[in-house]
């Protein structure tokens, strides 16, 4: 113990002797480790006496999560921020033994913590019920139902789902507990977690192993297409559209539009004029959605994209959307312009100059 203490002591930098000091660290017994612990609080904090903090709690926690939990909760109990970056090894080791008490130790020292726009408490409930949901997915999933968590709720279920997304013995089971709760928007986070969790391939293969009825297979399509669409933009679509019906297909082709012109608004405008050529007024929402997107950057093309759309409400709306997003760059003057070269008809001129002259989208 005596060359460990001096190890607490020692040049923070962490120089020299670390990997040695670090092992009689590792050898020392759980009242020794706690002796080391307070001991390391006593010294100047610096970023390398964290991270000795840190091993000390890892060590700890291994052979007493309990007392290592209860030791941060003493030693942190005034400064939020340095408890919620050091507790949470002991917790998560006690989330692994004894997942009760982990929530238990939770609720008493993370919850109070909890603050708007700062998801740190929470996310360490994620992480116990993901740990729980490894241990017993059953008691997890019961456990988070008959639980008032709160705005945490949310934080336990993406825990519980993580878990059955990776764990493919333990995915039937997650899946026909969620869906036995009679809850489709739960049901659906539990099949966006698997699909998300899955590489393309797979996800496709899972999905098609399924029998699902349309409302709950369409969604998991459409999150599916989302994906893939990052790295294989005709891939992605022609394999959704494929899987498409009049009733879905303008929503889809505006999705699809609309992400891809994020990156690629060339291409994605000439697989816009291939939807025009295979399904007519169907891409009218899709040609709306990319008439916004290269508003900004090309309002000309824009003009022109608005001139495509067949439906008389959509050209509309359409109109009133792009003439605000002009307005608030400031670009109603510059648009103006462009109208008379435009190859918009008189009437179609005359609806977006009428919506230019709003007064009330300057």
């Amino acid at each position: 113990m005596g060359d460990a203490k001096a190890f607490v002591r020692f040049d923070r930098r962490l120089q020299g002797g670390e990997a040695t000091a670090y092992r009689l660290i590792e050898n020392l017994s759980t009242a020794e480790l706690a002796k080391a612990f307070a001991e390391s609080l006593s010294q100047p904090r610096t970023a390398s006496g964290e991270k000795l903090i840190d091993f000390i709690l890892d060590c700890w926690a291994q052979v007493d999560p309990h007392g290592a939990v209860d030791a941060c909760a003493d030693a942190f109990y005034k400064d939020r921020d340095r408890f919620l970056n050091r507790a949470h090894i002991p917790l998560y080791h006690l989330a692994k033994t004894d997942p009760n008490s982990a929530m238990a130790a939770w609720q008493t020292h993370w919850r109070p913590l909890d603050r708007d726009h700062d998801n740190s408490s929470e996310y360490a409930l994620k992480v116990v019920f993901q740990h729980w949901a490894e241990r017993d997915m059953e008691e997890a999933l019961s456990t988070y139902q008959e639980t008032s968590l709160g705005s945490a709720s949310d934080y336990a279920f993406e825990g519980i789902l993580a878990q059955a997304a990776h764990d493919e013995s333990q995915r039937a089971l997650a899946l026909s507990l969620v869906e036995a709760m009679g809850d489709p928007a739960r049901t659906r986070k539990a099949h966006e977690a698997v699909i998300g969790h899955l590489n393309v391939e797979d996800a496709m293969a899972w999905l098609e192993s399924q029998s699902f009825p349309n409302i709950q297979t369409e969604p998991l399509e459409e999150e599916l297409a989302r994906r893939w669409l990052r790295t294989d933009q005709e891939g992605a679509s022609a394999w959704l559209l494929a899987r498409s019906h009049e009733g879905n297909r303008p929503g889809r082709i505006a999705e699809m539009v609309r992400l891809w012109a994020d990156w690629e608004p060339n291409a994605a405008g000439e697989w816009l004029g291939e939807m025009i050529a295979q399904h007519g007024a169907q891409a009218d929402q899709g040609v709306a959605r990319f008439a916004r997107e290269v508003a900004i950057r090309e309002p000309a093309a824009a003009l022109e994209w608005f001139g495509a759309i067949n439906d008389a409400r959509l050209r509309e709306q359409t109109a009133e959307r792009l003439a605000s997003d002009w307005a608030h760059r400031e670009m109603s003057a510059t648009v103006e312009t462009l109208i008379p070269s435009s190859l918009l008809t008189e009437s179609d001129q005359h609806l977006i100059r009428a919506h230019l002259k709003r007064p009330d989208l300057d």
